[in-house]
Order: C-alpha cells, then sequence, then structure tokens
C-alpha cells in the first residue's frame, strides 16, 4: 500500500465521515426548533417546520395532563385541610365584625349589659355552629373553586404562548453539554464509519 492509499483510506476518509456525522447531527439538534414558523417549499408541495414548534399544541395538552393528573392536581392546591385553616383563621375576624356590627345596629337604649349579653350568646351560637358551618363552607368553597379553577387548561395556555425561540435558548441553557456531546458523537461515529469503509477498501483490493 502506498502512502497516497494510506492516508486516503485511513485519514481523509474517517476525516470526511466525522465531519459528515458532526454536520448531521448539528442539523438534527437545529431542526428541532427551526424554523420556528411553517416554510412551504412551492416544487414538492411540502409545509416544514421545526419538530418542537410544530408539536407544541400536542405537547403543552400532554405536559398539562402530566402536571395535573400526576404532579399537582386542584385537590393538592385546593384540599379541605387547607382550605379549613384559612377558614380557622378567618373565623375569629369573621366573629369580630360580626359583634361590631351588633353594637352599632342595637337601639341606644338598650343596656350595655343587655347588649354584652346579646353579644356573648351569639358568639356561643357561633362557636357551637363552627365546625357544622366550617365544614359547609369548606365543601362549598372546594366544589366551587375545583370547577373555576383548571390547572391543565391554565399550563396549556401558558405554554402554546410561550415562544419557541424562548423555549430554544432555555433547551440550550439546560442541556448545553449534552447537546455538544451529540454534536461530538457524531464526529466521533463518522470517524469509526470511515475507518470501517478503508478496511473494506482495503478487502476489495482498492488502489489509486
Amino acid at each position: 500500500m502506498s502512502t497516497q492509499d494510506f492516508l486516503i483510506i485511513f485519514v481523509f476518509l474517517p476525516l470526511i465521515g466525522g465531519i459528515h456525522g458532526y454536520i448531521t447531527n448539528k442539523v438534527a439538534l437545529l431542526l428541532l426548533f427551526r424554523p420556528y414558523n411553517p416554510i412551504k417549499i412551492p416544487l414538492l408541495n411540502i409545509t416544514f417546520q421545526g419538530l418542537i414548534p410544530s408539536r407544541q399544541p400536542d405537547l403543552a395538552r400532554s405536559i398539562a395532563d402530566v402536571i395535573e393528573n400526576r404532579l399537582l392536581s386542584a385537590e393538592d392546591l385546593l384540599g379541605k385541610e387547607k382550605l379549613t385553616l384559612i377558614l380557622d383563621k378567618l373565623l375569629p375576624k369573621i366573629t369580630y365584625n360580626i359583634e361590631l356590627q351588633i353594637k352599632k345596629r342595637l337601639p341606644f337604649f338598650v343596656p350595655d349589659a343587655i347588649k354584652i349579653i346579646i353579644i356573648d350568646y351569639i358568639r356561643k351560637i357561633i362557636e357551637e355552629e363552627a365546625d357544622r358551618l366550617s365544614a359547609n363552607i369548606v365543601d362549598i368553597t372546594k366544589d366551587a373553586l375545583q370547577n373555576s379553577f383548571k390547572i391543565a387548561e391554565i399550563v396549556e395556555k401558558k405554554l402554546n404562548e410561550f415562544p419557541s425561540s424562548e423555549l430554544e435558548v432555555i433547551a440550550h441553557e439546560v442541556a448545553h453539554r449534552e447537546l455538544k456531546n451529540i454534536e461530538k458523537l457524531g464526529f466521533i461515529m463518522g470517524i469509526l464509519i470511515g475507518i470501517v469503509q478503508g478496511f473494506f477498501l482495503l478487502l476489495l483490493g482498492y488502489t489509486i
């Protein structure tokens, strides 16, 4: 084998293969996001768009469903225990406001002692009925909020409104090393394929 044959088979072919593999993987990664908007190829009658922008509505719907059904449901956010705690904090304030209104609305000629008795009696009723009222209010509030508070719809809407260009930037920021490794892997695989091709040429008796 001449030096020229050696260079072509074991240097030139692997180098071309490496460059080809690198460019192929780089273009494949680029086509995940670009073009952002559909581009129509007239002669072929094909509309072309980046994978993620073209499937963004489907991705948004899938992510929203996973978040609501598996990660963070309305039940988690609006659980009975949380609403009960909130109501327990509000109840003393509600009671206090009721007492103020009673004091204001009772006729001036009612003795203070009678006013105190009336207020104490009402406060006692509120305290006795607090648990039952609290449970009823919590159930009503929870049902109303769950019917109006749709996590999946909110997440899906926000993801659909998110620009593809910003999504690409975030992906590169989060997975920069991994994306670069994919490009390098394409270069390495191309070199290996080039070397294998070189051995096949030798077996076939290739000469310049």
